[in-house]
């Protein structure tokens, strides 16, 4: 087992039977994903596809920095309106004010429980119901680049706790692994 195996292991073993029940559900549907790519937008379909299947959340969104790193792209979505933005070419800018810009920026997990009359549209020009809940954590890869988002959104307050913080940041810990593993970061 690898040493950010371990690490994951350890980090799941103390939360809620629940939450290590999703986690591993999740880090299966990943390796399964993974062993069976054949291109990155594949992937990282499937991996939005298996949180978004575990859950209750109104949409999983995968953010990537593009080469110049200004920018954060969403390469996938659940929810209809992130896969109408992703035709559209939606990205964020890092140095900008979303969630997303904030948790590359500060590398780390940000939540926030958001009202929907301070609530920035994530998706312009695109209908959305109102999101109260919000959770990106940074994909940190092994040579400690920032290099993308893992952004679950919800229609409910108070969505997340802390021992689903410490979920997805394994969940991310997972993806960025496998990307690694694949020679594809």
């Amino acid at each position: 087992m690898s040493t950010s195996e371990e690490s994951a292991t350890d980090k799941v073993k103390n939360l809620p039977s629940e939450i290590q029940d999703t986690y591993y559900k999740v880090s299966k549907a990943i390796a399964q994903a993974t062993s069976a790519i054949d291109n990155l937008i594949g992937f990282y379909n499937s991996t939005v596809n298996s949180i978004q299947k575990d859950s209750n959340y109104y949409s999983v969104n995968l953010y990537i920095l593009g080469p110049d790193k200004k920018w954060a792209v969403l390469k996938a979505g659940t929810s209809d309106e992130a896969k109408s933005a992703i035709q559209h070419g939606h990205k964020l800018a890092v140095d900008g004010q979303s969630m997303v810009s904030r948790a590359i920026n500060m590398r780390s997990v940000c939540m926030a429980m958001i009202k929907p009359e301070n609530s920035p549209i994530p998706y312009p020009s695109v209908e959305l119901p109102p999101v109260h809940s919000e959770l990106c954590v940074p994909l940190i890869s092994l040579q400690k680049d920032v290099i993308g988002v893992l952004d679950v959104q919800s229609t409910e307050y108070e969505t997340f706790d802390e021992d689903e913080c410490v979920m997805y940041m394994t969940v991310a810990d997972h993806i960025v692994s496998m990307l690694d593993n694949k020679n594809l970061l």
